[in-house]
């Protein structure tokens, strides 16, 4: 079975992709029958997006479309007809830590600690009523941050949230601490 990679150009659709594939527009039709919430995603397609393809003699055997980091859609034939299979993949989440004293600016010395951009915004949004990030950071200040990774079959595919941090700002400490209520609500604690 050889799979093919499409990634989706810019002003594409599935109807393009099929026929630059030499695939019938009854296979199309056919497919964007079913009835799926998930297979109807197939109608807005962006630009980057990776569709896989199994085709053998022009007749489409199966496709798969990563619908984002945890959701996969897989459509196969059998028996004449398609069947779609939404299948879910756990990502693993990794706690690391790390911490730095400020020596020129948060943002640069954050990043030498490890920082991604992502996570730095975060330390800034669940800081930002206490600091005051153009005016109070000083040199000598000091965070320390305790955060998710997310992998995905062994590669690291985003930052997960911070789960607490201490920022030290003129020599007091701030902390906080990442709480989910039962309704779903996230917020951060002192």
């Amino acid at each position: 079975m050889t799979w093919q990679q499409v990634k989706v150009k810019s002003g594409d659709s599935l109807a393009l992709i099929f026929s630059r594939l030499g695939l019938s527009p009854k296979t199309l039709y056919n497919i964007m029958s079913l009835d799926s919430k998930e297979v109807s995603r197939l109608k807005r397609l962006q630009p980057g997006q990776v569709l896989n393809f199994n085709i053998d003699d022009n007749e489409l055997l199966g496709l798969q479309y990563e619908i984002d980091l945890t959701r996969t859609l897989t459509l196969s034939k059998q028996d004449d007809q398609y069947i779609a299979e939404l299948t879910e993949q756990a990502l693993e989440s990794i706690v690391k830590n790390t911490s730095a004293i400020i020596r020129d600016s948060l943002f640069l010395s954050a990043k030498r600690a490890g920082l991604s951009d992502n996570l730095i915004m975060q330390l800034v949004a669940i800081y930002g009523w206490d600091i005051d990030f153009a005016l109070d950071i000083r040199e000598g200040d000091a965070f320390t941050v305790i955060y998710e990774e997310q992998y995905k079959n062994g590669v690291k595919v985003s930052d997960g949230p911070i789960l607490a941090a201490e920022f030290v700002n003129r020599n007091e400490p701030l902390r906080a601490i990442r709480y989910t209520h039962a309704d779903g609500r996230t917020d951060y604690y002192a």
